[in-house]
């Protein structure tokens, strides 16, 4: 209890602030304590870190003082701390602590407790017990541990965030990834972190090693992964009875709007967005459809128009709402059509947040294996859809999601995507201006994604929602997948336009 209070005392004297960042060294030119100030100070400087909410605690032990080298860094550590304290410190907050003088263990562990993030991140380690000791005090499998690849505990601590300390950047990355990481995602690295360390104590690791040694042979056939199946699972083009009498229905109308998503509902979902491909029976229907009398087609997508030029999608003759409804345009080219061109402009504080989360995003994910940054006109979108598991796939939206809490831009949740925009848009608001400058007709909605559900809740009773795969949804109809879609509108070409694109196949009864 004792140790306790005192780490609540440690956070309290220094005010309370929203993240505290804990190094602990030797004062030793290997341990990478100049990388890391130079990180922070940057972070400070670029006003990723506030001053008065950001600390950090630099502990930095004695060692070798009689060495001229040492004492050369001494002043160069010194130095660097006198410089951000004087640049960003205030009377009533000092953005740095540096302390060069041993400490108790208790007061370690209070400071382990205390402390958000630790730092570990040395140019070159034998082991670093440091590492370990914060995890073992971990026991409210919280905090955030960084690590340097460089570490030897780095082999067996995996679940901390890894880094390589020369490469400035991506040490940056690491510690705003640290400071704005969610509580669920810090409990299961911190599980999976003390696991390794229950497991392995001083007595098992020995044993290992030593077994290791003597059956490599064995241990390397344990080892070997399994062969891939890569077997593809064939999908169905069946329609369910409902859909397809309401699809009748919907043909013999005199006026129809047909308005749709695209990925995942026109192009199925594959791992690189820019690889997304309309399906040609889909094309080949739609084309029809866009031919066929009082007949309108709209496209309701998150991508921006730019995306859609750079695939290739020939949009000629539909209304294309881009970016979630912020980009508006009428490609019908009609003698005395209706004015539908709409772009919004970004004012220079909505500029000056946009390139800010821009920049944060770009710093922390920049390395991330299987993240993809989109930059779009009046936003930006994290995919993690070619992130290999689907559990750190969530981890890193998430992690996205805490990056652009504070900087005032609205988040959008997609398959596997997060999306920031600098205005509140959405695919219904687009739809019902659409609705509002056309003719009045009925719509068929097709889509499949979570920003398809606000059009969804928005149609009316004579509209038809159909929802594209899982999940829950406001539609009252539902469809499996793509080919599915492109069998529903190859039957309302058949019906509506009069041409046949293959032959639907119907559900027996």
């Amino acid at each position: 209890p004792e140790v306790q209070r005192r780490a609540r005392e440690i956070r309290s004297e220094l005010g309370d602030p929203d993240t505290l960042m804990l190094g602990v060294d030797r004062l030793d030119y290997t341990k990478g304590i100049g990388h890391r100030l130079q990180a922070y100070e940057e972070l400070l400087e670029e006003g990723e870190f506030s001053a008065e909410r950001t600390v950090m605690i630099q502990v930095a032990s004695p060692s070798r003082e009689g060495v001229d080298a040492y004492r050369t860094l001494r002043d160069e550590v010194e130095t660097t701390a006198g410089r951000i304290n004087g640049a960003h410190g205030s009377i009533g907050s000092t953005p740095l602590i540096y302390l060069h003088q041993g400490h108790s263990r208790t007061e370690m562990v209070a400071m382990y407790l205390a402390a958000d993030v630790l730092l570990v991140t040395p140019l070159r380690d034998g082991m670093n017990l440091v590492a370990k000791e914060y995890v073992a005090c971990r026991r409210d499998e919280q905090g955030v541990l960084v690590l340097s690849e460089f570490a030897g505990a780095a082999e067996e601590l995996s679940d901390a965030v890894l880094v390589n300390p020369h490469d400035i950047s991506g040490l940056k990355a690491a510690m705003l990834r640290a400071a704005h990481m969610p509580t669920s995602e810090q409990s299961r690295r911190m599980r999976a972190l003390r696991k390794k360390l229950w497991e392995n104590d001083v007595a098992h690791w020995a044993t290992a090693y030593l077994d290791a040694v003597a059956s490599a042979a064995k241990s390397q056939s344990r080892a070997k992964p399994g062969p891939e199946s890569g077997v593809l699972q064939a999908v169905t083009t069946f329609l369910p009875r409902r859909v397809e009498e309401r699809v009748r229905r919907l043909a013999a109308l005199p006026k129809l709007i047909i308005a749709s998503d695209f990925d995942g509902t026109l192009a199925p979902i594959v791992r690189s967005p820019t690889e997304a491909r309309m399906l040609s029976r889909t094309r080949l229907a739609l084309e029809a459809l866009r031919d066929a009398p009082e007949t309108q087609l709209v496209l309701l997508t998150g991508r921006s128009l730019a995306d859609l030029e750079a695939l290739g999608v020939d949009t000629g003759g539909w209304i294309v709402a881009g970016s979630h409804g912020a980009e508006l345009v009428d490609n019908r080219m009609l003698p005395g059509g209706i004015s539908l061109e709409d772009r919004l402009q970004l004012d220079d504080g909505e500029r000056g947040r946009l390139e800010r989360l821009k920049h944060r995003v770009e710093l922390v994910f920049h390395n991330e294996s299987g993240v993809r940054i989109e930059s779009k006109p009046f936003g930006l979108a994290v995919h993690a859809r070619q992130v290999d598991e689907q559990d750190r796939a969530r981890e890193v939206l998430d992690a996205a999601s805490a990056l652009g809490d504070d900087i005032g831009l609205y988040e959008r949740e997609g398959k596997l995507v997060r999306e920031f925009s600098v205005r509140e848009t959405t695919k219904a608001d687009a739809l019902a201006r659409v609705r509002h400058a056309l003719p009045a007709a009925p719509v068929l909605f097709l889509g499949d994604d979570l920003t398809d559900e606000d059009v969804f809740r928005a149609l009316t009773p004579d509209d038809v929602g159909v929802k594209v795969g899982e999940g829950n949804t406001a539609a009252h109809e539902r469809v499996e997948d793509p080919t599915a879609v492109s069998t529903l509108l190859a039957l309302l070409a058949e019906l509506r336009a009069g041409t046949v694109i293959g032959t639907p196949v119907r559900r027996s009864v």
